[in-house]
């Protein structure tokens, strides 16, 4: 059900990526990796902004190709500077 919400409005997926940590009816890893490949940067960057997501979904995102997706997650990344 979250995944087919993700999928149908980049409003409820932006929603789903900042509050993923608070969900507990759903698959967090699926619902993690369905987001970081979201097709509108802002939901992905608001995936990097979550602080609970899997260091691997974090270091994917700071390499993604919107950079500013990419800037955010690096910012988080341990042994960051900023």
């Amino acid at each position: 059900m979250v995944l087919e919400l993700v999928a149908s409005d980049p409003a409820v997926a932006e929603e789903v990526a900042e509050y993923l940590h608070e969900l507990e009816a759903c698959d967090r890893a699926a619902t993690e990796s369905v987001l970081a490949a979201h097709p509108d940067p802002v939901v992905r960057a608001a995936l990097a902004r979550n602080r609970e997501i899997a260091p691997s979904t974090l270091a994917a995102l700071a390499s993604n190709g919107d950079t500013g997706v990419a800037a955010i997650a690096a910012s988080f990344l341990p042994n960051s500077v900023g």
